[in-house]
């Protein structure tokens, strides 16, 4: 869940550019959703894949017989997806509510008060009378 939130909070500009644009709240929550899924079936796959390979490490060391039933690589899967489609849900739903005009100018966390105003953007330039390189800009 919290992968899927600083995804959404990072690319908010991008949903509202989307929505701009003409897709719809609906299509933002799919986009979310099937992320979520992909993102959850695939670490599912990684630890299905380091299941089998450390019980066979463990057969071969060890000695002792291992089996690996499909039912329980089917049931780990599935659970992947239930997590993935639980836990993305919540910020796929904040993605699609977003106001297209606002999350295009600004993202999330950015509040009139946090944006530097121009006196203090001047400020930045100049300390002490002197000049002063600001993002490799010179003023």
């Amino acid at each position: 869940m919290n992968i899927m939130l600083v995804s959404v909070t990072e690319r908010t500009r991008e949903i509202g550019i989307r929505m701009a644009i003409g897709a719809k709240s609906r299509h933002v929550l799919a986009q979310f959703l099937l992320e979520a899924v992909t993102l959850s079936l695939v670490g599912g796959a990684i630890g299905v894949a380091l299941g089998i390979g450390v019980s066979r490490l463990v057969a071969k060391f060890a000695g002792w017989p291992v089996s690996v039933d499909p039912t329980s690589i089917a049931i780990a899967f599935g659970f992947s997806a239930v997590i993935g489609i639980f836990f993305g849900f919540y910020p796929a739903r904040k993605a699609a509510a977003l106001d297209p005009i606002e999350a295009s100018g600004r993202r999330i966390g950015d509040t009139p008060s946090s944006v530097p105003t121009l006196i203090e953007q001047e400020q930045l330039f100049f300390r002490n009378g002197r000049e002063v390189v600001c993002h490799g800009l010179r003023k």
